[in-house]
């Protein structure tokens, strides 16, 4: 039986390496589910860990790696485990968990190789925890230290976000255009998207709206396509261009069908127009306010009920902090992917 067990996890493995996920975890499971030997079972988890994480499942694959650390984290599957783990936490929004174990990893001792990852997903961890000071220790550390190119990129990325959530908006607009700068790669368009934000926080609203529109064009089916929008309706309303604001925040509100960012961006429109008072636009207001019940009702106001001045009032800073909780959650998707060089 141990014979059959070692070569479904070689042939799981094989199936692995060549990009053949379904058929390594076929070959995988089978092994968990028949093994007993306590060593070749811990790697057939691992594995198939692995293998779940390239299918985008996520919570299977924390559940094995969790297994692989606590039956014997000193295994050499262990400390590849525990990272993973920590990673694979930060995805599904455990963030003192993930630093947690990230901290733990540290303090045992791991590969050399596996450092870098753990530092980063570190500060990564603390960056989601809203600690940045302590996040922009950490990656500001570690970028001044010799780093696998991945890891840089990703450094450079994090610190680049960190300093333009600690109100440092111009060191922030640097550090992400020199990761964007870097060409395609994993998390441009995120890179682009924040580099875009912080530009306007800078006093930078031309740059914003340039990045915007060509995020927009460069990468149209992005996931985060609807918070590129609602950035460029504010950078637009800082040029003074309102109409084209009002046509942008229309297409926000159009695409987005749960209408969680169509509001915000509706309100702050109509907020900037009702306050400049302006002769030339009195028609684009007139038009703008014959949609507004719509959009109202849509999110699940009452049309019939006046917009609550709070809401009014805080659009733009709605617009902002959900795009700051969309942001961390996409970003570390990504990560947990960018983080394919830690398979053993």
């Amino acid at each position: 039986m141990l014979g059959v067990v070692n070569e479904l996890v070689e042939c799981g493995r094989a199936s692995f390496q060549r990009g053949e996920f379904e058929e390594a975890r076929e070959a995988l499971e089978n092994a968990v589910k028949r093994g007993t030997d306590p060593s070749v079972l811990r790697e057939a988890r691992y594995w198939l860990g692995e293998t779940l994480i390239r299918l985008r499942l996520p919570a299977p694959a924390a559940q094995l790696m969790l297994q692989v650390m606590k039956t014997d984290p000193r295994s050499d599957p262990g400390p590849y485990a525990a990272l993973k783990y920590g990673w694979l936490s930060l995805l599904t929004g455990e963030s003192k968990g993930a630093l947690d174990t990230l901290d733990a990893l540290i303090k045992s001792g791991l590969p050399p190789t596996l450092v870098p990852w753990a530092q980063l997903g570190r500060g990564v961890a603390l960056y989601s925890l809203g600690r940045y000071p302590e996040a922009r220790e950490v990656l500001a550390r570690l970028r001044g230290q010799s780093l696998p190119v991945p890891v840089a990129a990703e450094t450079t990325f994090w610190l680049g976000d960190t300093l333009g959530q600690l109100g440092e908006y111009k060191e922030a607009v640097a550090r992400l255009k020199s990761f964007t700068d870097g060409g395609p790669r994993l998390m441009i368009d995120t890179a682009l998207l924040r580099q875009a934000w912080w530009s306007r926080m800078a006093g930078e609203p031309l740059v914003a709206a340039q990045t915007y529109r060509g995020l927009l064009s460069a990468y149209p089916k992005m996931p985060e396509i609807l918070w590129a929008r609602a950035g460029l309706v504010l950078a637009l309303l800082d040029l003074g261009d309102s109409a084209a604001a009002l046509d942008e925040a229309r297409t926000l509100d159009a695409a987005d069908k749960a209408g969680v960012l169509g509001l915000p961006a509706i309100l702050t429109v109509d907020r900037w127009l009702t306050e400049k008072h302006r002769a030339d636009e009195a028609r684009a207001l007139a038009a703008f306010e014959t949609w507004l019940p719509g959009a109202i009702a849509k999110a699940g106001f009452d049309p019939e009920q006046p917009v609550p001045f709070l809401l009014l009032g805080s659009a733009e800073r709605a617009v902002a902090r959900l795009m700051k909780l969309k942001h961390a959650m996409s970003s570390t998707i990504t990560a947990i992917h960018a983080n394919d060089c830690t398979a053993r």
